[in-house]
C-alpha cells in the first residue's frame, strides 16, 4: 500500500484515464525505484573496488535517470521520460563496457536491459527499436575487439568478483521488473473490472454488476428481499432542456440521495440513463418497503440546484418482493419492471407493487406484440367507420372517420388503444397505417359508385407521427390516390395536436405539400395537450376536433364549457371549422349547438360501425 501511494505521487491525473498508459507509467516508476537501489549498490561496489570513476559515472547516470520522474510528473509525457531514462542507462552501460574491457566485461550482459526496459515501460514497438540499437552497440564492440582494438586497462584487482556480482544483480533486476509487471497487470485488471461493473457517470454498479448480485443473493434462498425499480419521469426532456452534462450531474445527485435513504448493505445500481435498481435485503415486509418507497418519492422530489439551474423531478417506483411474488430471480427483476411501467402509466410520481393482475396484463401484451406483425398476412385487420354530423342538422352526414380494428383468432378483438402503441414501438405502424388508408379509400370509392356518398361527404383517416415524418409519406399518399382513384378533395387526414407540436416546422412543410395536393388536414384531440390556436396560423388546417377530455364534464364544469366556447369562437375567427368529439347525451349536443359548433361526433349520434351497418345508414340518409 505504501509503495502504491509512492508510485501514484509521480503519475499525473491525465494518465489515469488510459489504463494501458497508466500501467506503463506504474512500470516506469517501478523501474526507477529498481535503478535507484541497483545504482546505490553498484556505486558502493565500485567504490569498494577502488574504481572511483565508475562510481561517479553510476551516480551521475542515476541522477539523470531519476530526473525522468520529474518529466513524467510535471509534463505528463511518459515517452519523453522513458527516453531520457533509457538513453542514460545505455550511455552508462557503453561507458562501463568500454572502460572494463569490452564484451569480456561484466557489464556487457546488461545490454539486455535497455530493450527489456523499453518494452516494460513504453510497449513492444519501443522495445524493438532499442533491441536494434543495443545490437548495433554490441556489434560495434565486437568489431573493435575483432580488429584488436586496445581497450583501457581494467583498474580492478578482482574482475571475477565483479563478473559474479554483475550476473547476480542482473537476475535480481529482471525478477524485480517481473514483479512490477505482474503487479501492474493485476492493477489494470482490477481497473478494467471496475470499469466493466460500474457506471462512469455516477460510479454506481451497472446492469452487469446488478445481475451478478442477483445471482449471489439467489443462492441465499432462505432470505427475503425486495427489488425496487426507480425510473425518473421524463428524463429525456430534462436532457433536451438542460443538456446531457447537466443531466449526468443530476443523475449523480439522485444517486447520492438514494444512498442516503437506504442501508449500506443494500444494493443500488444504475441500469440505464433514467432507471435505478435498489435491492433491499432481509426485507419482504410490504409495509416497510412501502414506507421506503414513500420516503424516496418525497426525497427525490426536492428541487436540485445544479450550476445555477433549479431542476424538479418526479419518479416512478415498481416493487417486487421475494419470495412473495416468485422464487425466480429473473422473473423478480422483470416483475419490478412491470410494476414501474404501471406506475408510469398512472402518470408517474407514485409507487406500485407487482400483482398477479399486472402479470396477466403483461402476458397479454407480450402475446399481442408477438402476433401483431402477422396481422396483415393473416387478413386479421378490418375497418370500422364512425359518422360525423352537422351539429345544427344531425340528419346530415358530413364525414366518415375510418378506424382501424384487429381481430386475432386466438386473442379476439383487440382495442386500437392497445395495439397501436405496440405497433409504434415495434416499427410496423407505417405498414398498418398504409393498409388502413388504402382500404378506407377503396371502400369509399365503392360507396361512391353505389351513390351512397358524394362530394359533400368526406373520408377521414388518422395518421400517426411515424407515418407523417416518414421520408416516403408523400409518395405513399400520392400512390394510394392513384391506385384507388379517390379525389384528394374527398380525403381528410387527421393528425393529433401533439404530433404537430413535436416538430412544428417539419410538420408545416408536410401539411403544405398535402394542401397542394388538395388534401385537407384535421387537427385531432385538440385541447388534450398544447392547447393553443397560435401555431395553427402557420399551418394549412381546415378543421380542429376538440378532445373528448374537455367534453366529458363541460356541463358540470363551467371552466371546461368556457374553454370550449372560447376555442370555437377563436377558431371561427381564423376561418376554421370545429368538431366536438365524445357527444354522448342530448344535453351535450344542445349545448354545442347553442355555442355554434360546426360538427358533432359521438356515441349519442353514432357508434363506430362495421362496413355493412355503415352502408345501411348511408343508404337511409
Amino acid at each position: 500500500m505504501l509503495l502504491e501511494r509512492f508510485i501514484n505521487k509521480f503519475i499525473p491525473y491525465g494518465i489515469n484515464k488510459d489504463i494501458v498508459e497508466l500501467s506503463h507509467a506504474k512500470n516506469f516508476v517501478g523501474v526507477c525505484i529498481i535503478s535507484l537501489v541497483a545504482s546505490l549498490f553498484y556505486a558502493g561496489l565500485y567504490y569498494y573496488l577502488h574504481y572511483y570513476k565508475a562510481t561517479y559515472a553510476v551516480i551521475l547516470a542515476e541522477i539523470i535517470m531519476l530526473s525522468s520522474l520529474l518529466i513524467l510528473k510535471h509534463f505528463g509525457s511518459l515517452i519523453h521520460a522513458a527516453n531520457v531514462f533509457i538513453i542514460s542507462l545505455t550511455c552508462l552501460l557503453i561507458w562501463l563496457t568500454y572502460h572494463l574491457g569490452g564484451l569480456y566485461s561484466a557489464t556487457a550482459y546488461w545490454f539486455i536491459l535497455p530493450p527489456l526496459t523499453a518494452t516494460f515501460i513504453a510497449g513492444t514497438r519501443s522495445g524493438y527499436v532499442w533491441s536494434i540499437i543495443c545490437l548495433v552497440i554490441t556489434s560495434t564492440f565486437y568489431l573493435l575487439q575483432y580488429i584488436k582494438y586496445v581497450f583501457p586497462i581494467i583498474p580492478i584487482n578482482d574482475p571475477l568478483l565483479l563478473q559474479y556480482i554483475a550476473i547476480c544483480g542482473l537476475n535480481v533486476v529482471i525478477i524485480c521488473m517481473a514483479y512490477f509487471y505482474e503487479q501492474g497487470k493485476k492493477d489494470s485488471l482490477e481497473k478494467l473490472r471496475y470499469i466493466a461493473y460500474h457506471d462512469t457517470t455516477t460510479s454506481l454498479p451497472n446492469r452487469l454488476a446488478y445481475e451478478e448480485f442477483l445471482e449471489i443473493i439467489s443462492k441465499k434462498s432462505h432470505e427475503s428481499f425486495s427489488i425496487c425499480s426507480i425510473c425518473i419521469d421524463k428524463m429525456q426532456r430534462i436532457n433536451d432542456i438542460f443538456g446531457k452534462k447537466i443531466g449526468n450531474l443530476l443523475l449523480t445527485e439522485i444517486a447520492q440521495r438514494i444512498k442516503r435513504h437506504i442501508l449500506n448493505t443494500d444494493m443500488i445500481a444504475l441500469i440505464s440513463k433514467d432507471e435505478f435498481k435498489v435491492v433491499i435485503e432481509h426485507s419482504g415486509d410490504s409495509g416497510v418497503i412501502k414506507e421506503i418507497a414513500h420516503i424516496l418519492l418525497l426525497a427525490l422530489k426536492i428541487p436540485y440546484h445544479i450550476k445555477n439551474h433549479e431542476i424538479r423531478i418526479t419518479i416512478s417506483i415498481g416493487i417486487a418482493i421475494y419470495p412473495t411474488n416468485t422464487n425466480n430471480i429473473v422473473l423478480m427483476d422483470r416483475y419490478a419492471d412491470i410494476a414501474v411501467a404501471r406506475a408510469k402509466d398512472l402518470g408517474g410520481d407514485n409507487h406500485q407493487f407487482f400483482t398477479e393482475t399486472l402479470a396477466g396484463q403483461e402476458l397479454l401484451l407480450a402475446d399481442i406484440e408477438k402476433n401483431l406483425p402477422y396481422a396483415l398476412v393473416r387478413n386479421e385487420l378490418y375497418l370500422n367507420f364512425q359518422l360525423l354530423f352537422d351539429a345544427q342538422d344531425t340528419k346530415r352526414i358530413v364525414s366518415l372517420e375510418a378506424l382501424l380494428r384487429w381481430n386475432n383468432k386466438d386473442i379476439g378483438d383487440i382495442p386500437s388503444s392497445v395495439f397501436i402503441p405496440i405497433a409504434e414501438r415495434s416499427g410496423i405502424i407505417n405498414q398498418l397505417g398504409e393498409w388502413a388508408l388504402k382500404a378506407a379509400c377503396q371502400q369509399y370509392m365503392k360507396w361512391l359508385d353505389l351513390h351512397l356518398v358524394d362530394n359533400r361527404i368526406s373520408l377521414a383517416v388518422n395518421i400517426s407521427v411515424h407515418q407523417l415524418y416518414d421520408e416516403n409519406f408523400l409518395n405513399t399518399i400520392d400512390r394510394i390516390l392513384n391506385e384507388t382513384g379517390i379525389h384528394p378533395r374527398n380525403l381528410e387526414l387527421e393528425v393529433t395536436e401533439t404530433v404537430i407540436i413535436s416538430d412544428l416546422s417539419h410538420a408545416a412543410s408536410i401539411l403544405h405539400e398535402l394542401n397542394k395536393m388538395g388534401i385537407r388536414t384535421v387537427i385531432d384531440d385538440f385541447g388534450a395537450g398544447y392547447t393553443s390556436l397560435s401555431y395553427l396560423a402557420q399551418l394549412p388546417v381546415s378543421v380542429i376536433k376538440i378532445d373528448k377530455s374537455l367534453v366529458d364534464n363541460m356541463l358540470s364544469n363551467s371552466s371546461n364549457s368556457a374553454i370550449i366556447e372560447s376555442l370555437i369562437d377563436l377558431a371561427h375567427k381564423m376561418n376554421l371549422k370545429v368538431v366536438v368529439e365524445g357527444i354522448e347525451t342530448i344535453e351535450q349536443l344542445n349545448f354545442i349547438r347553442k355555442i355554434h359548433c360546426d360538427y358533432a361526433q359521438g356515441f349519442y349520434l353514432s357508434k363506430p360501425l362495421d362496413i355493412i351497418n355503415t352502408q345501411k345508414i348511408l343508404a337511409k340518409k
